[in-house]
């Protein structure tokens, strides 16, 4: 299976939220941040089949899109049972602050 650049990012960006960086000559980065488990980025390098996920500096390299969505779905699952109460209290509180200015 050949890599095609345009498939591996349209499913990162429309399937898991992923947002496309500065394009370099021989790979294409995108990367997905959030306060839970902080950044993951996938390079794609044009004519190599898949694309290598770095997470916690810790790379990983899939050419199958299950095993992707299965990893991406974990790290996920994973940051929402470890975050610090910090990150839980600044969540409550915007929410508490969005719930409150909704009109009743």
């Amino acid at each position: 299976m050949s890599n095609s650049v345009g498939m591996f990012g349209k499913y990162l960006r429309k399937e898991h939220g992923f947002w496309r960086l500065k394009a370099d000559v021989n790979q294409i980065c995108y990367c997905k941040h959030s306060a839970k488990y902080g950044g993951i980025y996938a390079y794609i390098e044009p004519g190599t089949p898949g694309v290598k996920i770095v997470a916690n500096g810790v790379p990983q390299y899939f050419a199958d899109f299950t095993k992707l969505s299965m990893y991406l779905d974990r790290l996920e699952q994973n940051a929402e049972r470890n975050h610090n109460g910090l990150v839980s209290a600044l969540y409550r509180s915007a929410n508490s602050r969005m719930l409150r200015t909704m009109a009743l």
